[in-house]
Formats: structure tokens, C-alpha cells, sequence
């Protein structure tokens, strides 16, 4: 996962909401920084842990989460840049490498929906009532 573009996108995008969000007051710190800084620090997070997961399913969820946070991050870097702590030309970068991101985890999420449907499994076995009655349970003894 941490060769793949969506991941070096990502990482990209929280190093330079970090590098922002240091130079703030106090009080921008402490409001928007810590969210921005979260929710860009959560993007790259999440897209490891769902490719550790064992299922296809879980992995998936594990996406949409960081597909979310791409979102959320979006919101806190518009509420940056309109309280005037970082750049428009700035915001509007980070917001392109956002939704560009976003994008590669669409098609990351497809793929794994894709190899998921392919996968062969076996239809669970119906074992009916067992009877004490049963001479093959006399076997068993």
C-alpha cells in the first residue's frame, strides 16, 4: 500500500497540511489545525489498515472511512483558507491533490469490489436433524 500513488498522494497532502498548520496562533492550532492534521493523517491510516485486512469486505470499509476523511479534510482547509490562515493558490492546491486522491480511492474501492465478486466460495453445507436413533451414531461410539 505505501507504493502505491493513493498512498504517496496522501501522504504528500498530510505533510504539507502539517507543515501549515505548525505556523498557526494558538487558538488556530488548537481549532482548525488539530482537525485538518487529523483528518489528513487519518486518510494514509486507514488505507494501510484496510489493506491489512484479512477480507475484501473489511478492506473496503476501511476505504470508505479514508474516502470520508479526503472529504473532511477538504472542509477544514476551505475553513483555513477563509479564516485566513493559509493561502487561496494554497488551498486550492491541496484541494486538487484531495480530489485527485479521491479518485485513485474510487478506483482503488472498485478493484477490490471486483476481485471480491471473483472470489470462488463454497455454499455452506445443510446437515439436517440428527436422530439418536441413527446405527451410523453407533459407529461414532
Amino acid at each position: 500500500m505505501e507504493e502505491l500513488d493513493v498512498f504517496l498522494t496522501f501522504e504528500k497532502v498530510a505533510d504539507e497540511v502539517w507543515e501549515a498548520c505548525v505556523k498557526f496562533n494558538w487558538f488556530a492550532k488548537a481549532t482548525v489545525g488539530k482537525q485538518a492534521v487529523r483528518a489528513a493523517d487519518s486518510i494514509c491510516a486507514n488505507l494501510v489498515e484496510g489493506d491489512g485486512r484479512y477480507s475484501e469486505a473489511e478492506a473496503i470499509h476501511f476505504f470508505h472511512i479514508a474516502r470520508g476523511s479526503a472529504r473532511e479534510l477538504r472542509f477544514w482547509i476551505r475553513r483555513c483558507e477563509r479564516r485566513r490562515l493559509i493561502k487561496h493558490d494554497h488551498a486550492e492546491s491541496l484541494i486538487e491533490q484531495i480530489h485527485h486522491g479521491a479518485r485513485m480511492i474510487n478506483q482503488l474501492i472498485n478493484f477490490r469490489r471486483e476481485s471480491r465478486a471473483k472470489t470462488v466460495r463454497e455454499q455452506r453445507a445443510s446437515y439436517g436433524e440428527v436422530h439418536l436413533d441413527d446405527p451410523f451414531l453407533e459407529l461414532l461410539d
